[in-house]
């Protein structure tokens, strides 16, 4: 499966978590008064973890996606200016799902954003080394979104 297709799956996967997440708020708005006051603040809870955690797996999908397109660029030893401004755009991005991820996520994100680091450092330099910095970085992407559809 290319890239673009399992990216596209992963934001399909979070679509769908979202609305499932979207159906609970509502089952839960609609629930009689007097119900147990507890459930609810746990459900509350759960659905914000749930659109949380279906947020950032939709924007490192599209982080992934960029960084694909990016590669594509470099290839051809063409737009390293552009490759680099595209790379900043997407960890931009990428850091503002991360803003108000669980402390877990948070880690993840600083061992992600070295790596961001070293990308933009070698396309700055125009090195051939981009190629596999940007590799490294979607790999890493690919692999910690898979490891969270798993868990």
């Amino acid at each position: 499966m290319d890239t673009n297709m399992q990216s596209n799956s992963i934001a399909w996967i979070a679509l769908v978590v979202a609305l499932a997440a979207l159906v609970l708020a509502v089952m839960i708005w609609n629930r009689p008064v007097g119900e147990d006051t507890d459930f609810d603040e746990e459900a509350g809870t759960q659905i914000e973890e749930t659109t949380k955690d279906a947020a950032l797996l939709a924007a490192r999908a599209q982080a992934e996606t960029k960084l694909a397109a990016i590669r594509a660029q470099v290839a051809t030893k063409e737009g390293y200016e552009n490759a680099l401004q595209e790379a900043q755009e997407a960890r931009s991005e990428l850091a503002e799902a991360y803003r108000n991820a669980s402390v877990e996520a948070q880690q993840e994100w600083a061992e992600v954003e070295v790596e961001f680091d070293v990308l933009e450092d070698q396309l700055r330099a125009k090195s051939a080394d981009a190629l596999a910095d940007l590799d490294r970085l979607i790999n890493r992407l690919r692999v910690d979104v898979q490891t969270d559809e798993n868990d």
